[in-house]
């Protein structure tokens, strides 16, 4: 029973990693990597996470099997002494009851392992996502399709894992005014650099995309109403401040019993009620009411 363990794991992990590096090497040799691109920059910090990620997994259930191991060869020792002095009724109980306390340890680093495999699904799934069908090619960030993909992905975790995540949602006050005055390719640059502050204030973990023509949003994992809030105030000043541009933005987390499509309603209804309200601020959505929020102290568990 104890021999089928499948202790080829951290093999297959650092299979992975050295895939992970490989493909970093590909992307900085690249001929179409433009220095200080929005693209480049989210692709490599997403990747570093990738591999970081891998790497934590893999030296967690190492240990685990390591030690688990251990156990095991002590339990294999002691019935060879039984064998060679003989079997007495007490021995054979202490062994029946050793036998019975090995078996928990075994069925919880089976289901880490079942888990750990689920997570590196997950992080390769997150490399295979960054190729063009779900890039913006304007912006070089994620469009709308790996939203989608990436909010399943979320759920399915918060199900599983009962991890949270929040949300943030931008949409540019009056652009049609700044196309319709300064013509198109003026509006295709801001877009452009609000993608860039977008990425850059993101963290490594976050995803960031264009949802729409003037519309940008913000997914990140582990993170409260409040750290989406700060999040979100803190992008609103910065393209105020560098583009003297305006967004209205919407901040909410996901909730038990939520799906995409609610939380994307409660995304637009928030940011409906910012520009309504004369736009230049951020609003946020708990399930129940909406409100405004002004310039939010640092959390102490921030997104950002």
């Amino acid at each position: 029973m104890f021999d089928s363990i499948p202790f080829e794991l951290p093999s297959t992990v650092a299979l992975a990693l050295v895939a992970t590096l490989g493909y970093l090497v590909g992307l900085g040799r690249s001929k179409e990597r433009s220095e200080g691109s929005a693209r480049s920059r989210s692709e490599l910090r997403r990747a570093s996470s990738v591999a970081r990620e891998l790497e934590r997994i893999a030296w967690s259930v190492r240990g685990n099997i390591s030690r688990h191991h251990a156990r095991l060869a002590q339990f294999k020792k002691r019935i060879g002494d039984l064998q060679r002095r003989g079997k007495d009724e007490e021995t054979l109980r202490s062994l029946a009851r050793e036998a019975e306390q090995i078996l928990t340890p075994t069925l919880r680093l089976a289901g880490q392992i079942a888990s750990a495999y689920d997570r590196i699904r997950e992080q390769t799934n997150h490399l295979t996502n960054l190729t063009a069908s779900r890039t913006d090619p304007l912006t070089g960030i994620a469009n709308r399709q790996l939203v989608e993909e990436s909010l399943a992905s979320q759920f399915a975790a918060m199900w599983r894992y009962r991890t949270g995540f929040a949300a943030a949602l931008f949409d540019i006050d009056q652009f049609h005014r700044i196309s319709d005055i300064d013509g198109s390719l003026h509006g295709d640059r801001v877009l452009q650099q609000l993608a860039e502050i977008l990425t850059e204030i993101a963290r490594e973990t976050d995803l960031v995309a264009r949802f729409s023509g003037q519309t940008f949003m913000a997914i990140m994992p582990q993170t409260d109403l409040e750290g989406a809030c700060y999040f979100a105030e803190r992008y609103r000043q910065a393209v105020h401040r560098l583009h003297k541009v305006t967004i209205s933005g919407g901040a909410t987390v996901a909730l038990d019993g939520d799906d995409p499509g609610q939380l994307l309603a409660r995304l637009e209804e928030a940011v409906d009620v910012a520009r309504h309200s004369g736009g230049n601020a951020v609003h946020r959505h708990d399930g129940i009411q909406i409100e405004p929020i002004a310039e939010p102290a640092i959390p102490e568990l921030a997104s950002c």
